[in-house]
């Protein structure tokens, strides 16, 4: 049993470092949809983060404060995914105050 958690701790931290490399990718490339690249790269290093919790569970159990900023993070998942959707289906989008009141 200890051999899969390694296992899985190891690909977890692999998924983590391609994802923020991915989503360091999207910010900085340039082109004509950096909005979309944005919101996406952002919504992938929610998720990395949220995916943290698969090798890093006993070295942040004792700070409480770590765990709340993890939960309250992993909410926002859907939305930045929502936003994406949005930016690629319309070509002239731009934030307006509903899809900050979609966010809360």
């Amino acid at each position: 049993m200890e051999n899969h958690i390694a296992i899985i701790s190891s690909i977890g931290k692999i998924v983590v470092f391609l994802m923020v490399l991915f989503s360091v990718f999207l910010f900085t490339v340039k082109g004509n949809k950096r909005l979309p690249n944005q919101i996406f790269a952002l919504f992938i290093l929610i998720t990395a983060f949220d995916l943290t919790g698969l090798f890093l569970a006993d070295g942040y159990a004792k700070y409480t404060n770590f765990q709340i900023l993890k939960s309250a993070s992993s909410l926002l998942q859907m939305p930045a995914f929502y936003l994406y959707v949005l930016t690629i289906c319309y070509s002239d989008f731009t934030f307006k105050p509903k899809h900050l009141w979609h966010t809360v």
